[in-house]
């Protein structure tokens, strides 16, 4: 596991309830923003539609492989790529488990969830 720091639990795939495309704009500013910042997390958890973010296609794969790249890890629930049919089409970050996000979480100095 990495140094002690943050850890961002991620649950969709969007910030916030939006039809218009609103919430996925802002989650990718959010994640270009911690691209851009000087602190680069140590974990970003990815459950439930937030997996859809690691996919081939996603809007957000070009900040996730810079995060990876600046040493952060990304952990994606194997379960959720299965249940919503990306697990073929992961493009970064590792397909991981319950067990080893818990783990995650419970070392880390401070999760955030969005």
């Amino acid at each position: 596991m990495n140094e002690k720091g943050i850890t961002f639990l991620v649950t969709a795939d969007q910030i916030g309830i939006s039809e218009t495309g609103a919430g996925q704009n802002l989650m990718k500013i959010f994640l270009g923003t911690l691209v851009e910042t000087s602190k680069t997390p140590s974990y970003i958890l990815l459950i439930n539609t937030a997996v859809k973010l690691v996919a081939d296609d996603s809007y957000a794969l070009d900040s996730l492989k810079a995060l990876v790249g600046s040493g952060c890890t990304i952990l994606a629930c194997g379960m959720c790529l299965d249940h919503y049919g990306v697990a073929d089409k992961q493009a970064v970050g590792k397909r991981s488990n319950m067990v080893d996000i818990q783990a995650v979480i419970n070392s880390e100095a401070k999760t955030v969830t969005l």
